[in-house]
């Protein structure tokens, strides 16, 4: 399936469509997400979450590795929250882009990841009880 983001089409294989119940947070009512690749070799590393219910709704998002910036306990706690398996699931970091000064800089958002059950294709964005993780930590 062949979808329009913010950098043009995209196409979505069935794996790369997630169902988030709880939506994200401040688009509680959008559910339906398509993942893909953004279609930019200088952006290969990231993603896009694009809403399939509204089409001006995206969010980069950067897939973290399994030896990530968030502790196990931290990720067991994210899991517990979607009713996932920690070898069934995959995380993905927020990521926002801003210009302060005529200089661009990139942020992740560490504290509410977004847990995707690769099994099921459902995910959530977890707030994490653990406050030592920033919602701007520098990339």
């Amino acid at each position: 399936m062949e979808i329009t983001t913010p950098f043009g089409p995209v196409s979505v294989d069935d794996a790369g469509i997630l169902r988030i119940p709880g939506g994200i947070l401040g688009f509680d009512s959008l559910h339906d997400f398509a993942l893909a690749p953004i279609p930019n070799a200088r952006l290969a590393r990231f993603m896009i979450l694009q809403s399939m219910e509204d089409p001006s709704v995206s969010f980069i998002v950067l897939p973290m590795p399994e030896d990530g910036p968030i502790a196990p306990a931290d990720r067991d706690e994210a899991c517990a929250m979607l009713g996932a398996q920690q070898n069934d699931a995959a995380f993905l970091l927020i990521v926002t882009v801003r210009s302060e000064g005529g200089k661009r800089s990139m942020t992740v958002n560490l504290r509410a990841p977004i847990v995707v059950d690769t099994g099921r294709r459902t995910a959530r964005q977890c707030v994490l009880s653990n406050n030592g993780y920033s919602v701007r930590h520098p990339l």
